[in-house]
């Protein structure tokens, strides 16, 4: 199982892969003033419900940082 995060400028979208296949997806506003908060939230709303034992790795991937380059 494999949780994968991506934080845009906008919105974060997580998903929940097992054997190849989306198993579950979020998708929440980002709170750039508490950004470390919105990426715990959105894998706490991933995994409530799921075996933690099972996940193998978390992505996380964001635009954050190119984002404050470019403005």
């Amino acid at each position: 199982m494999i949780i994968g995060i991506d934080v845009g400028g906008t919105n974060i979208d997580g998903v929940i892969i097992e054997n190849k296949k989306i198993i579950k997806r979020i998708k929440n506003t980002v709170d750039k003033e508490n950004l470390s908060p919105t990426i715990f939230k959105a894998i706490k709303e991933l995994t409530h419900d799921i075996d933690k034992s099972k996940i193998q790795r978390i992505n996380l991937s964001t635009t954050i940082s190119t984002n404050a380059i470019v403005e």
